[in-house]
């Protein structure tokens, strides 16, 4: 192994070196071996403490290597007695960055079926890839924290570049989590009652607004457990409709929604323009804004809960245009954020879930749930801590994090400029209108 083996180099130099500065000083008529017992142990503590520190810089550089490779031995990453080989270990800060020559057979996908055995059993955050010849693993050994304050969240720097629509996640064992909801471009939020779902959206969508203006970001929100927890955002002046709170209202939004996505989509096609970014950046016409749809409890669309048949057709119905604006609006500007507490196949159906890419899960109840919201075989969201707001980030890569808190008072103190600009929808345009070809 490459570095062992420069390691024991090193020892030997230094040794060596040690020696060689010695037998000088005595000078080059001298015998090999020194007469004098201060020479003798002037040359042993030379020894002595070059050997301490090669041995804590070997300590330093396999002590976690090492256990991490015998603890992928004991999970069973083994085949036909042939054993995973550490190949390379490097240290930054708190992060590990491993590789392993592993027997035919050991996979990336196969460390992936059994991330939370290795994750528990090195007490880190892993990740897992393939390159060259070798399986690499990412492990942070920091730790996370209990609770993450939103204002000491979003008072770090930003990373760069921030992206059109960033948000803050929360905090991983490797630091702050940021994402761009541009990029996503819908993310689905699932956990139980208490997971912290609802903090999670609040923070999100406070800070949204405080860091766009209205002629940037609209907001489209559907509250369907009741009408509470939007009560804080009803008065932004970024509201493009007042908030849903029943079936009536969210089919209502719906029909305003789809509008505009029609507008828009008809406006691109005849000004060329293959996106919104390409639109506001090329002046083909008034200045659209992002439009940010969250939908909080996601199984009351269930057609399943319907009394009626005319019921479960309305339920229907609002379900086909949360979908279609999964599908077609990420080119136009529309993002859509669903949350549920119920995370099975009715409450998110698999055409809707197929266009969303993002998941955020806080604790289920059962695998079943978990593998809903994760994919199959992962059970993760079912054995996370009962701690609010502990939950997993799944997109390009999936990691344990501490989501960010807001309770209502502190957004309501964050939001009180905005609110007292403009109430309700008063400042909200119209749908954009169908321009003549010569005019876009």
């Amino acid at each position: 192994m490459a570095h062992k083996r420069r390691v024991e180099v090193e020892a030997i130099l230094a040794l060596a070196v040690a020696s060689a500065a010695l037998i000088r000083a005595r000078g080059a008529n001298s015998p090999l071996w020194p007469s004098s017992w201060r020479v003798v142990v002037v040359l042993s503590a030379v020894m002595l403490a070059a050997a301490f520190v090669v041995a804590v810089r070997l300590a330093r550089r396999w002590s976690f290597a090492g256990r991490a490779t015998r603890a992928l031995i004991e999970i069973g990453l083994s085949t036909a007695g042939r054993q995973p080989r550490l190949a390379r270990a490097r240290r930054s800060g708190k992060t590990w960055d491993l590789a392993w020559r592993m027997p035919a057979g050991v996979s990336v996908s196969t460390l992936l079926r059994r991330r939370d055995e290795i994750e528990e059993a090195l007490d880190v955050s892993a990740e897992f890839w393939y390159e060259r010849g070798l399986v690499h693993m990412r492990a942070a050994a920091g730790q996370l924290p209990d609770r993450v304050a939103f204002a000491e969240f979003y008072s770090r720097p930003r990373p760069k570049p921030a992206g059109r629509l960033p948000i803050g996640i929360g905090v991983t064992r490797h630091g702050p989590l940021w994402s761009d909801l541009a990029d996503l471009p819908h993310l689905l939020v699932g956990g139980q009652t208490n997971s912290g779902k609802s903090a999670f959206i609040r923070q999100l969508v406070t800070w949204a607004v405080l860091t766009h203006t209205p002629e940037d970001l609209r907001l489209g929100l559907i509250d369907l457990k009741g009408g509470l927890e939007f009560n804080v955002f009803e008065r932004l002046p970024h509201m493009l409709h007042p908030v849903a709170r029943d079936l009536d209202g969210c089919l209502e939004l719906m029909e305003v929604l789809l509008a505009e996505l029609d507008q828009r989509q008809a406006a691109l096609n005849r000004s060329g323009a293959e996106s919104i970014r390409r639109w506001n950046f090329g002046g083909s016409g008034p200045h659209l804004p992002y439009v940010l749809v969250v939908v909080d409890e996601m199984a009351e669309l269930s057609a399943v809960e319907s009394s009626t048949r005319d019921e479960k057709g309305r339920r229907q119905a609002a379900l086909a245009s949360v979908s279609r604006i999964c599908r077609l609006g990420r080119a136009t500007g529309f993002h859509v954020i669903v949350s549920t507490q119920r995370p099975d196949a009715e409450a998110v159906p698999g055409q809707i879930k197929a266009n969303i890419p993002a998941t955020v899960a806080f604790r289920v109840r059962s695998a079943i749930n978990s593998r809903i919201l994760l994919g199959e075989d992962n059970t993760g969201a079912a054995s996370l801590p009962p701690l609010p707001g502990r939950g997993i980030w799944q997109f390009d890569n999936e990691v344990r994090f501490q989501s960010i808190w807001l309770d209502k008072p502190a957004a309501e103190a964050a939001l009180a400029p905005l609110v007292a600009q403009a109430a309700g929808t008063e400042r909200v345009t119209p749908c954009l209108p169908l321009l003549p070809r010569k005019q876009l």
